[in-house]
């Protein structure tokens, strides 16, 4: 796996690529035709912004999960551990991962 941070739209954003899928790899290219077609723009573009915030909020539960002391009832933990196993189910169904 190689790691290439680039810049998009002026902030960093670090890409995990697998050389061995790449080399047969073709180009992907999106097309719209019309104005109409804004909202399916923003949509493919900010798909690498979804990754982020579910890998975001992935962490945060496993942190109440794993981290939280006599701070946080064990109802809470209980809760932030199923959300957490539901929310990958939920991925996994539609073929995603958080993991690389």
């Amino acid at each position: 796996m190689k790691k290439l941070l680039v810049y998009l739209l002026g902030k960093p954003f670090l890409f995990c690529i697998f050389i061995k899928k790449i080399k047969n790899m073709g180009k992907v290219i999106l097309e719209f035709d019309s104005v109409e077609e804004q909202d399916e723009i923003k949509k493919a573009l900010d798909g690498y912004k979804w990754v982020l915030a579910m890998c975001r909020l992935d962490n945060q539960l496993r942190s109440v999960v794993k981290y939280s002391g006599k701070d946080v009832s064990e109802d809470v933990v209980e809760f932030a551990d199923k959300l957490r196993h539901d929310m990958r189910g939920i991925l996994t169904n539609y073929g995603l991962s958080l993991e690389n």
